[in-house]
């Protein structure tokens, strides 16, 4: 994704975490990014398999941000940011 490398980080595609595989991870901040789709993620069945995913992540030490698709750029420089200022 053109706006990790904007920050020059290093990003795994279809990375598996234990017996879930996630949309892609920033193994260096220990998030996982999950693209939603617009439709996909509202019924009641596939939230609650997301929130079981999350938990899955987070009982390994990784955060889980989700993110709709056609806001994936802006939603994921706005927690970059954030999260490199931290660090600083």
């Amino acid at each position: 994704m053109e706006v990790l490398r904007e920050f020059g980080l290093r990003f795994i595609r279809e990375f598996q975490l234990g017996t879930v595989r996630h949309d892609f991870a920033i193994p260096s901040l220990a998030l996982i990014v999950e693209l939603d789709g617009p439709t996909g993620h509202s019924r009641p069945a596939q939230r609650r398999r997301d929130a079981w995913r999350d938990e899955q992540a987070r009982l390994q030490k990784w955060e889980v941000l989700r993110v709709s698709i056609p806001r994936v750029a802006e939603k994921l420089r706005l927690e970059l940011c954030s999260r490199l200022n931290r660090g600083s």
